[in-house]
């Protein structure tokens, strides 16, 4: 298949985002740490999130298989400039890893009172496949993990942490099939950064997310003029908690709506058109997109659509700058008190700066969705040790089709992980930090992260800021419920410093600061605060003992104070939102590659 060209491909932002190639190179094996506990992730797991509204969270667990565990530089390799793509070895690779660990901590529960100590075992195996023929493109990282507490079983629990991506070519350059799923688990009541939300959250607490989408798809070229796609997508979420948490059903449908921590699932369909020009246009680049999409599920998503139009023109006005102009037309339905209804012209304007081959950052202004604002969207690279990425969106959105709208956006890269499909910066698709929230809402979110590799020191330095402001509710008696409908609101910012740095050929020590201040809105019919402030720090200490064997040991460290602290407050009968706690958690292991 030919290649298609890559500056129409980012003018059309995140529309044009869809039907990424998988990555091109093998995935590898071995957990950074069972549950997630390298502190070398943390500064990637929670770096910037790129799905279509700057999506996707921190707490994904990576899947690395035969680097060190915690090994940060590892990971940073894969998001500088100049990595090399591959080019020899065998057409596919499978690795598989197991990973035993053993934890004390004093205070399973994760709650201010009582304070419960316990002692814990996390069993983490971990597959990777990759694949790179002429037909077919996979990779493949997923790592289930069992934890089972000595005194307290009311913690153990069994969590899925993968992404998998495939193309298959069914006609060369004319037809193909694009398979993509990812599996994460996410906090409730958020207040969890960095990849710690396995095991710092109450079981009740947590959130499991199933996302899957199948995109059969045909495409032309018309020599240099432009490129033709026409596709249809298939994308379903699922998501559950742990025991009455589970029981989303139609006596709760209208918590789907506007219920803080509220589970559901969600259908989507999706007939998309575009165009995008080629070569022989010269300076210009242009991409006609048409996009019917149909939702299925409960509360706002009952009998939603959103269907647009849109023409985005790029003019190369010298090598480095390109302005940029779209506009379009766009129709948007939900249900709901008030129901959205949005039928308008929608546009932008703004500009592309790309000073290196390894640096491009687009800056526009316009209307969407509803309402004005101004996008940001770049990875600037001033050397080859360093880079810098950053975005600022907004959109109308559910946690949801935030799930659904990652799988369009990114790709699965070479480890498992997804990176963004454009600039290639890395994603984490599950939220530790801002809890879920499925109702209707306008996100506005910022993120910027920087990486530095020095010769035995690699960093990683993040911010991220969101806002999620809802838009409406559904009546109350609904599904059958008397429940008062109350709309929740959610915002927050946090930051984390992580640091690894080589003490030996086989030793490595690591370090990560967090800390973040959120508001998770009002548990529904409680009127309880969401407000509350967590610091989180993590040591860590890895050692190479062979090829194929690795230890690890972590402590963790958790503060978190605000809020009302209800105690059994809510429908969930867990309540506890915002309630102070403090947690200290030590963590050894070992990881076997096969």
């Amino acid at each position: 298949m030919k290649a298609m060209p890559t500056k129409p491909a980012r003018l059309g932002g995140p529309s044009a985002r869809s039907g990424g190639r998988p990555g091109r190179r093998p995935a590898q094996t071995g957990l950074l740490a069972a549950a997630g506990f390298g502190a070398g992730t943390v500064g990637l797991g929670i770096s910037v999130a790129w799905a279509q509204l700057g999506g996707g969270y921190p707490s994904l667990p990576a899947t690395v298989p035969n680097t060190r565990v915690g090994d940060l530089r590892g990971q940073l390799e894969q998001y500088l400039p100049g990595l090399q793509p591959r080019t020899a070895g065998p057409a596919f690779l499978v690795s598989a890893s197991l990973g035993v660990d053993a934890g004390v901590t004093d205070n399973a529960l994760r709650v201010e009172q009582p304070r419960r100590a316990d002692a814990f075992t996390s069993i983490s195996p971990t597959l990777g496949v990759s694949g790179d023929t002429s037909r077919l493109k996979v990779n493949l990282g997923y790592t289930p993990i069992a934890t089972l507490y000595a005194q307290t079983p009311s913690q153990n629990r069994f969590d899925h942490y993968g992404n998998g991506a495939a193309l298959a070519t069914l006609v060369p350059e004319a037809l193909f099939l694009d398979l993509r799923g990812t599996v994460t688990q996410q906090s409730r009541t958020g207040g969890y950064y960095g990849q710690t939300t396995t095991l710092a959250a109450n079981r009740n607490d947590q959130v499991q997310s199933a996302t899957f989408s199948v995109t059969p798809y045909a495409e032309h070229r018309f020599g240099g003029l432009g490129t033709a796609r026409l596709g249809y997508s298939l994308a379903r979420t699922v998501q559950s908690g742990y025991g009455s948490q589970n029981a989303f059903n139609t006596n709760q449908a209208f918590l789907f709506n506007n219920g803080f921590g509220a589970t559901g699932d969600l259908t989507t369909q999706r007939e998309r058109a575009s165009f995008v020009t080629g070569e022989d246009l010269g300076r210009i680049n242009d991409i006609v997109v048409g996009e019917a999409v149909q939702y299925s599920g409960a509360g706002a998503y009952r009998g939603a659509h959103r269907n647009q139009v849109t023409n985005d023109v790029g003019y190369a006005v010298t090598r480095t700058i390109t302005a940029l102009a779209g506009f379009g037309y766009q129709d948007l339905r939900f249900s709901g008190v008030p129901g959205v209804r949005i039928n308008e012209p929608i546009w932008r304007l703004g500009g592309r700066f790309t000073p290196n081959q390894d640096s491009s950052v687009t800056i526009t202004y316009g209307r969407r969705d509803g309402f004005n604002a101004a996008a940001v969207d770049g990875a600037y690279s001033p050397t080859a040790r360093t880079r810098v990425f950053v975005r600022y969106a907004t959109g109308l959105t559910t946690d949801a089709e935030e799930q659904q709208n990652l799988l369009a956006t990114t790709n699965v890269g070479p480890t498992g992980l997804l990176v963004d499909s454009v600039t290639g910066a890395p994603v984490s698709s599950s939220s530790g930090a801002f809890g879920t929230q499925n109702g209707l809402y306008r996100l506005r979110r910022f993120s910027i992260t920087g990486l530095l590799l020095l010769n035995r020191d690699a960093v990683s330095v993040s911010l991220q800021q969101e806002d999620r402001q809802s838009v409406n509710t559904v009546p109350a008696g609904i599904g059958g419920t008397a429940a008062a409908a109350t709309a929740a609101s959610t915002s927050g910012v946090y930051g984390t410093l992580s640091w690894e740095h080589e003490l030996s050929p086989a030793m490595t020590g690591s370090a990560s600061l967090s800390y973040g201040v959120d508001d998770n809105g009002n548990l529904v019919g409680t009127g309880a605060s969401g407000s509350q402030r967590t610091v989180q720090t993590i040591l860590g200490l890895n050692y190479v003992f062979t090829e194929t064997l690795t230890g690890n040991a972590r402590y963790l460290f958790t503060d978190r104070s605000g809020g009302t602290g209800q105690a059994n407050a809510g429908p969930f009968g867990y309540g506890r939102v915002g309630q102070n706690l403090t947690e200290n958690l030590l963590l050894v292991g070992l990881r076997k590659s096969f």
